[in-house]
């Protein structure tokens, strides 16, 4: 048995990675302990997951991988498989439009945006000066409504017969007198 690089075979015990004495037996690729494929492809909790995607990809597929170890039999060479396995993502919507019938579109959605920019300045404007017109009528009408009042006030004054006594033989309202029989 030789040494094990301390890179790729730290958290795994030697014994268990012992050389097969046949030469015919089939090497696996080692995998990384505690690196799953949804890390390594920038997944949950990566902040700039292709970046570092794209460098743990180099990392893997350096000299130490590629059998640092002196026993080649424990440590493979990395297969296509596994280097095809962390290849970064590619971008999908960093690439342009392949047809040209998005161009006119955007013309047309841009003229229809600045025209209803349009629309809604004029309709601003003539709710406020409907609002001005009608303080200006509530105004008046109160002002009208005062002076009515005052005018009532004013002319209902007590008859001149409520404020005297009766006479014997009238009416208490006025002056007329009763009929004799």
């Amino acid at each position: 048995m030789g040494k094990l690089c301390t890179r790729h075979h730290s958290s795994v015990n030697s014994e268990t990675l012992a050389a097969p004495t046949d030469s015919n037996s089939i090497k696996v690729p080692f995998i990384l302990p505690g690196r799953p494929e949804q890390q390594a492809w920038g997944g949950v909790g990566w902040v700039g997951g292709q970046r570092k995607a794209s460098r743990f990809a180099q990392q893997l597929r350096g000299p130490t991988f590629a059998g640092s170890c002196t026993d080649s039999t424990i440590c493979a060479p990395p297969s296509p498989l596994s280097s095809h396995m962390f290849q970064p993502p590619t971008n999908v919507r960093s690439k342009p439009p392949s047809s040209s019938s998005h161009k006119p579109k955007k013309k047309k959605k841009k003229k229809k945006k600045k025209k209803k920019k349009k629309k809604k300045k004029k309709k601003k404007k003539k709710k406020k000066k409907k609002k001005k017109k009608k303080k200006k009528k509530k105004k008046k009408k109160k002002k009208k409504k005062k002076k009515k009042k005052k005018k009532k006030k004013d002319t209902q004054k007590p008859p001149l017969a409520a404020l005297r006594t009766p006479r014997p033989g009238e009416w208490e309202g006025g002056f007329q007198r009763r009929r004799t029989e």
